[in-house]
């Protein structure tokens, strides 16, 4: 058997299945907003990585996780798209999740909406527009957002 024959195939392929196998896309967590108060927590992350161009658009995915008079918080995912020029933004997909990460349900989309100055709905729209940016200290990098919420609701 002719090792050397063999072997020139093996590392390319070893090389090829490595590279194949690592994400497509490492996500960039920012945190835009939250609230914590005795009553209420809520926390709203953007990935930063997930934002696209999208036509005259932008689309990317939102993270949210929020909970009510000590209630079981609730988590979702939501695609939403951003028309920077019209300064609007609509929900395309949502999902909510426990904060576990195992799926609870599904829930509307919206139509397009201005959102008010100074919320965070404004704030993500400017951030995926690339009009403003925030400080180092709200970007967690490629974390898992159910890990985040975790966390950030455990402190009470």
């Amino acid at each position: 058997m002719n090792r050397g024959r063999y072997m020139k195939w093996i590392i390319p392929f070893g090389i090829a299945c490595m590279v194949g196998a690592t994400p497509a896309a490492a996500r960039d967590m920012v945190l835009i907003g939250s609230k914590f108060e005795k009553d209420a927590r809520a926390a709203m992350f953007i990935d930063a990585d997930s934002v696209k161009v999208f036509g005259s658009n932008r689309r990317g995915w939102m993270y949210n996780g929020f909970s009510y008079n000590n209630r079981t918080p609730l988590t979702s995912t939501q695609l939403v798209e951003f028309d920077c020029e019209g300064e609007q933004i609509r929900v395309i997909q949502t999902d909510f999740f426990k904060l576990d990460g195992s799926y609870d349900s599904k829930g509307d989309s919206s139509p397009w909406s201005f959102p008010p100055p100074q919320t965070n709905n404004y704030v993500t729209l400017q951030f995926a527009c690339g009009k403003i940016s925030v400080p180092q200290a709200n970007h967690f990098g490629d974390r898992d957002p159910f890990d985040l919420f975790q966390r950030l609701f455990a402190q009470r």
